[in-house]
């Protein structure tokens, strides 16, 4: 949720003058750059996560497993940058934000896997876990209306877009009292994409993204 928090942050910069149809790609997005790194001024890095997170994987001939984590963290926020946004419109705008991180660290202190994998076999784990997360694109995409004084912007519709191209899953002690830990973690490194396929999902479900969005920058 932080990333979306970003998202909406990046906002801040992307509308057009009265005058303007089309804002250059370049321009959007040095607007958003500027805005988005002044946000991150005030950021602490490592960002600090809800204390407590569940959440259910449930990929077909992949996992249907139960993840918790406590005390998890986000590194390398302040790394990220926009590129290639757009804002074109003047009444009904339509908003392309693209945001990249080229290396993210999710660290687990506590962390517990309960399930199964490939449909029959089972897993649990219990311990310390990271993730490191490659060259990660979120897109932002919708249409709306963004005005200047006071600046707002509302959404009547929106989607999210998470692209990776590669992540590296270290969860220690899990499958304990064998020697298929190394296999597990190797297998859901390999998994990334479509793993973060169904927490893309999740988050464009209903009209909770929309809300989010319109409920920080209202007139």
């Amino acid at each position: 949720m932080k990333m979306l928090l970003f998202l909406a942050l990046a906002l801040h910069s992307c509308v057009a003058s009265p005058a303007s149809h089309v804002l250059e790609r370049t321009d959007i997005t040095a607007a958003v750059n500027l805005a988005l790194q002044a946000y991150l001024t005030t950021v602490t890095d490592p960002v600090a996560l809800k204390p407590h997170i569940e959440y259910k994987i449930d990929a077909p001939l992949i996992a249907d497993v139960l993840l918790t984590m406590d005390g998890a963290t986000l590194g390398g926020v302040k790394g990220i940058k926009a590129e290639n946004c757009l804002l074109t419109g003047t009444d009904s705008q339509d908003i392309e934000l693209n945001l990249r991180a080229t290396e993210l660290t999710l660290a687990m202190p506590a962390y517990t896997m309960n399930g199964s994998v490939v449909d029959h076999i089972p897993l649990h784990g219990k311990g310390q876990a990271g993730i490191e997360i490659e060259d990660l694109v979120a897109s932002l995409v919708g249409k709306g209306t963004a005005t200047l004084s006071p600046f707002s912007v509302q959404f009547t519709e929106i989607a999210l877009d998470l692209e990776l191209f590669r992540w590296t899953v270290d969860f220690q002690d899990l499958a304990p009292g064998t020697d298929l830990g190394t296999v597990f973690n190797q297998f859901f490194s390999m998994c990334g994409p479509e793993i973060f396929d169904l927490l893309e999902i999740r988050l464009n479900e209903g009209d909770g993204l929309l809300n989010f969005i319109n409920g920080i920058f209202k007139p």
